[in-house]
């Protein structure tokens, strides 16, 4: 009975071993040798050391596999297995276009609160919409990188400032707020810039330097416009075809690369902000309390505008209520 058992743990020892790995090819618009790209490769490494090689991660860096949209259609046709993204979260999981709305986040340590709180939520319209939520953490907030310096209200309304194409809470905000902006894909920003069809970027400082806009401008203020998330999420197809315990493997994976992920966000922003922008040869236009209060009062005037198909009133008002308890808190 004994010698049985030993050749049957012998023979499955043996069929993992000889069986040929999962590979999951996921895609992302980040550049590859960015910050963003050395952590998704430690993403990798842990699930194919987690899952004795059973797993592997391959990644397409810099939108080879196409924008987030392209991404996502080849996700639902079986060509891609997961991806990181920003604002196609927001497209699977509604409740995530909430952090784009400006002014309404003034740290960092909020908008992780908030995203903890709404997690159940963004994972199950995430597993409707076919995905599985593997980790998901702040990227940051937006600031203003300029060719000439954003000092006011008025000053930001003269700027043509580069807006994602698909950020469709920021483009429903850019006319309620009087600004002007030119809508372009992120590989198109060079050429926008180049063209001089753009003045500026609102934008994530870790973004602005994988991306090198910040070497096109002079000038930055650190408005902290609104905040973008980040998701890892790998299709309910791909996920269900695991074993489980690959599954515990991949979920963990994604955890340490999500809170990994923020620190290293944090960090770098901290260090961008703090005097690596200007070493790089920007000049810092410090927030004055005037321009706080005038964009926040401005911004605040509306949101209650924003279409309600776009960010519910419902949704609007427990993130509001849930600030106000962390702001209390603190």
């Amino acid at each position: 009975m004994r010698v049985c058992v030993w050749v049957a743990l012998v023979c499955v020892h043996v069929a993992r071993a000889s069986a040929e790995p999962v590979v999951l090819k996921f895609a992302t618009i980040i550049p590859d040798g960015s910050a963003y790209a050395r952590e998704a490769k430690a993403f990798a490494r842990d699930v194919e050391a987690g899952t004795q090689g059973r797993v592997r991660v391959k990644w397409i860096f810099g939108a080879v596999a196409g924008d987030e949209a392209q991404s996502l259609e080849r996700l639902k046709r079986g060509q891609l297995d997961g991806a990181a993204v920003a604002l196609a979260c927001g497209w699977l999981a509604p409740s995530l276009k909430v952090f784009r709305l400006p002014g309404l986040f003034r740290e960092r340590q909020e908008a992780r609160q908030v995203m903890a709180r709404l997690r159940a939520s963004v994972a199950e319209e995430l597993s409707k919409n076919g995905f599985t939520l593997v980790g998901m953490e702040p990227f940051g907030s937006d600031v203003v990188i300029s060719h000439r310096p954003v000092r006011t209200m008025a000053d930001l309304k003269r700027t043509r400032f580069w807006l994602w194409d698909l950020d469709e809470v920021w483009r429903a905000m850019v006319p309620l707020l009087g600004l002007q902006a030119v809508p372009a894909p992120v590989e198109g920003v060079q050429r926008a810039i180049a063209d001089k069809r753009i003045d500026g970027v609102i934008s994530l400082p870790t973004a602005a330097l994988a991306y090198q806009w910040s070497s096109q401008f002079r000038y930055f203020t650190p408005l902290g416009a609104s905040y973008l998330q980040a998701c890892l999420i790998v299709s309910n197809r791909a996920f269900d075809a695991l074993s489980l315990e690959d599954k515990t493997t991949l979920r963990a994976a994604g955890a340490k690369a999500a809170a990994h992920f923020d620190k290293v966000c944090e960090a770098q922003d901290a260090s961008l902000l703090g005097g690596l922008f200007e070493k790089q040869g920007l000049e810092k236009v410090p927030v004055s309390a005037e321009l706080r209060n005038a964009f926040l009062a401005e911004t605040r005037a509306v949101i209650e505008k924003v279409d309600e198909r776009l960010v519910p009133k419902a949704l609007r008002d427990r993130v509001m209520g849930w600030l106000a308890e962390i702001r209390k808190g603190n």
